[in-house]
């Protein structure tokens, strides 16, 4: 898991191959909600919820499968 920078200059997830985008915050702003880039084109479901101002996942949603 590492996070690198879009052409846009904005942060992403990349973990397993598949890059994931900033959804949103949690209702108290403790939780960073990460989603799956290719969410509609491949059809990936996979959600990550980190922990706010640092690395620490908290939950997996749907993880990718490596293939």
């Amino acid at each position: 898991m590492a996070f690198v920078l879009s052409n846009r200059g904005k942060q992403k997830l990349s973990e397993n191959g598949y890059a994931h985008v900033k959804n949103k915050k949690s209702a108290d702003g403790e939780e960073v909600f990460w989603i799956c880039e290719k969410r509609t084109s491949d059809k990936c479901k996979a959600t990550v919820h980190m922990k706010n101002g640092d690395a620490t996942v908290i939950k997996r949603i749907n993880e990718v499968e490596q293939t």
